[in-house]
């Protein structure tokens, strides 16, 4: 069955800032996990964001390698549908990067008073924009707040390693 929360949004190529970091970011932190000439499978974990990049001009294997990931997301989540940010461009083929989500938002979300910061992080935020829609949370938020809400909403380490395993044995 259809999964029943999918989302969609479209942009123009270039508002990222993770398309112009993403060499850097894969030559500091990636991981291959499979390369093939048909494929090539990439994790990245910069401290920030745990992700896994799929890049390829084969439609197949992007979709093959996809649902890999999705099973895997499926059973952390006994059946039930998987949260996941999924970012896709068309750069000399294919890159299709999926943000692997442990939870859909930060505690701060529901924290009441000075301690509430009202950001529930999408793709676009994954991307490298991360959105404030209230200004007192503009002005307020430090990096260390950003880190931690973006490790809350990511995979946990623990989790995000067994995932690599699993692609590493399966791909």
């Amino acid at each position: 069955s259809a999964p029943d929360h999918l989302h969609f949004q479209s942009g123009n190529k270039g508002f990222m800032p993770i398309e112009n970091e993403f060499d850097t970011l894969r030559k500091r932190f990636g991981i291959v996990l499979s390369q093939n000439p048909q494929l090539l499978v990439t994790a990245i974990n910069d401290g920030l964001r745990r992700f896994i990049v799929l890049e390829s001009d084969n439609k197949e294997s992007l979709i093959a390698s996809f649902n890999h990931i999705y099973s895997y997301m499926q059973d952390l989540v006994n059946g039930e549908e998987p949260m996941l940010n999924i970012l896709s461009y068309y750069q000399r083929g294919w890159r299709v990067m999926v943000f692997m989500r442990g939870k859909h938002r930060p505690w701060q979300y529901y924290e009441e008073g000075d301690k509430n910061i009202m950001i529930s992080p999408g793709a676009v935020d994954m991307g490298g924009v991360l959105t404030a829609p209230l200004e007192k949370d503009f002005n307020k938020i430090t990096k260390e707040d950003i880190s931690d809400i973006m490790n809350q909403v990511s995979i946990s380490s623990a989790d995000y390693e067994k995932l690599i395993l699993h692609l590493k044995t399966i791909l």
